[in-house]
């Protein structure tokens, strides 16, 4: 896979911390210059700092992707030499509450939607078309969990935003069959 994917351009979204910086680095090694997106510029410094130690070059995009003009602005925004983007790793996510459904506070039950499903949604809205329209050999992956397989006490929400992002990685498979992704 090394030889496929070296010198090609991956935007890792919550690349900041945990898996998302991880995949990071790993793409680094295999020889991808990688886009780090998050919400936090100082994490996100480290995490450039980190892939260009291993070798590859780095560009830190400050952004939230729950904020659907902010990701379309930003990834339009790309300098050309980071533009035609071939590996989209969607890992961007969070959870919030262990309350029962209906005690959950609405403000943690937004954040979590508005992440982890609208967060993915825009993502792929924003760069996936670019894609196609420049007919690249991309690659697309999600970070979903266990949890979207099945429900556990206090984790509705998480859970069904987690079993979400399986269909939504679902329905994107069936809607690029005819194309290069």
């Amino acid at each position: 896979m090394e030889s496929r994917i070296k010198g090609k351009i991956a935007l890792v979204t919550g690349a900041t911390s945990g898996i998302g910086r991880s995949c990071a680095r790993e793409l680094a090694k295999l020889g991808c210059n990688v886009i780090v997106a998050g919400r936090r510029a100082g994490m996100l410094e480290a995490a450039k700092m980190e892939v260009e130690a291993l070798g590859a070059k780095a560009y830190p995009l400050v952004m939230d992707v729950r904020d659907s003009r902010q990701v379309m602005n930003k990834i339009n925004s790309l300098p050309t030499e980071w533009s035609d983007i071939e590996i989209l790793v969607a890992n961007a996510g969070l959870s919030r509450g262990t309350d029962k459904i209906y005690e959950g506070r609405i403000e943690e039950i937004d954040e979590v939607i508005d992440t982890n499903v609208k967060g993915l949604i825009y993502t792929i809205k924003a760069v996936v078309p670019q894609m196609v329209q420049k007919n690249l050999p991309g690659i697309v992956i999600t970070t979903g969990s266990v949890a979207g397989n099945a429900a556990y006490a206090g984790g509705a929400v998480y859970c069904a935003s987690k079993a979400a992002v399986r269909y939504i990685a679902d329905g994107l498979r069936i809607d690029t069959m005819d194309t290069r992704i």
